[in-house]
């Protein structure tokens, strides 16, 4: 689907609403790093441009993972009352084709939830992109970015029963933001 009756936001708040969600963004890479033992390697253009995927994860020289890491400024209750993450489909597709086609590895989204300083993540897609869990797609309007905006998209539900939780001490990330 072509991404249609946009609605751009009229203030300039996106740039300085970004850093805040990309501060987000690299703490949880941190922490994936620190938990799964692997080193995230990013692209420095990704902060500042549309990527597909956020990082690789590698362990000892190997690529064991593609992600992207979602912020979301909800708690962990209203994500349970919603039964599911909403993810862009595009995300998804491109996510899962760059890191089977590219890397013959799986794909990942990580959300953080900011309110409660908690991480989920969901296994989307097998080393060959097989999809692991029932897609829901739907069009709906979404928010443009972060400062606000309208589109239309294609979304998929990550339903909660398929997400993981990671555990980490809190204090150790999350008081500097």
């Amino acid at each position: 689907m072509k991404q249609v009756d946009t609605i751009l936001p009229k203030n300039k708040t996106k740039t300085f609403l970004k850093r805040g969600y990309d501060k987000y963004c690299d703490t949880a890479l941190s922490i994936v790093e620190d938990v799964f033992e692997c080193q995230a390697v990013s692209s420095s253009r990704a902060k500042f441009e549309k990527a597909w995927i956020d990082a690789v994860l590698v362990r000892e020289g190997e690529v064991k993972a593609c992600v992207d890491v979602k912020s979301r400024n909800m708690d962990f209750e209203r994500l349970k009352g919603l039964g599911s993450l909403l993810v862009s489909f595009d995300k998804i597709n491109k996510g899962t084709m760059i890191a089977s086609k590219g890397f013959e590895a799986p794909f990942f989204i990580f959300a953080v939830l900011i309110p409660d300083q908690r991480i989920f993540f969901w296994k989307v897609s097998d080393e060959k992109g097989n999809f692991l869990m029932p897609m829901r797609v739907e069009s709906r309007k979404t928010p443009f970015n972060c400062a606000g905006g309208e589109k239309i998209d294609n979304v998929i539900h990550l339903p909660i029963d398929k997400m993981r939780e990671v555990y980490f001490n809190k204090e150790d990330y999350f008081l500097s933001l």
